[in-house]
């Protein structure tokens, strides 16, 4: 609601500039029409949009149209946002975090249109953003055409998974390897650390040789 605000906030000042909603045929004078500029600004300008005008207040004193519009372009424009937006997608929607796909399915297209505009990429970033690699699997295999066909595909699937309907030996094989897996990593790092608490000890014990035969070579040659 509020970039809507603003939108509509520099859309005002351009019509402003240009003379429009202006009763009557002619413009009036320039001074006349700055003045009206002003007090039109002060009532459409709302939170941010109003900040930046308060804040060229204070620098300029008297605020020309030209570099209020630049700064509010530079302000709200979607292509100096565009940065910001991708960096969002990339933490919030390919992270994966949220409740139901229906609402990942949102939050990636809200995001993707603001991140890429005019790129039919939400289907995409949605498929990464799911966590489960089944539902995942599920979806791509039905090769949706767009995010809402990817959407219906993967709500269908997830109802059938809470609906305890997937088949238990298949999740049971894969915990089963999973848990294998895990044991194999383990008893690996553990001959790893063994044999290298061996190596450190076997150098230990020659560096002591070495030391008490230097030692014993020094008294020979102070009794000589």
């Amino acid at each position: 609601m509020d970039h809507l605000l603003r939108e509509r906030s520099v859309e005002i000042c351009i019509e402003i500039k240009d003379g429009r909603e202006m009763p009557g045929s002619q413009r009036p004078k320039e001074s006349k029409l700055e003045k009206q500029n002003e007090l039109r600004l002060d009532a459409c300008l709302r939170k941010d949009a109003f900040q930046v005008l308060t804040d060229l207040q204070v620098q300029l004193g008297q605020v020309e149209f030209e570099k209020l519009k630049t700064s509010l372009e530079a302000r709200f424009a979607p292509r100096n946002q565009d940065e910001l937006n991708t960096t969002k997608r990339n933490s919030e929607v390919v992270s994966g975090k949220g409740g139901t796909l229906s609402e990942l399915g949102q939050t990636t297209q809200r995001l993707v249109s603001l991140a890429y505009p005019g790129c039919p990429l939400a289907k995409d970033y949605l498929l990464g953003a799911v966590q489960d690699e089944n539902l995942k699997l599920e979806i791509w295999c039905h090769r949706p055409n767009n995010l809402q066909e990817a959407i219906r595909m993967g709500v269908e699937w997830e109802a059938f998974l809470r609906a305890g309907v997937k088949q238990k030996p298949v999740c049971s094989a894969c915990t089963d390897y999973k848990e294998s897996s895990y044991m194999c990593e383990e008893s690996t790092y553990k001959s790893v650390i063994e044999q290298l608490k061996a190596k450190v000890e076997k150098l230990m014990e020659e560096n002591k040789k070495l030391t008490e035969e230097h030692l014993k070579r020094l008294d020979r040659r102070q009794q000589l």
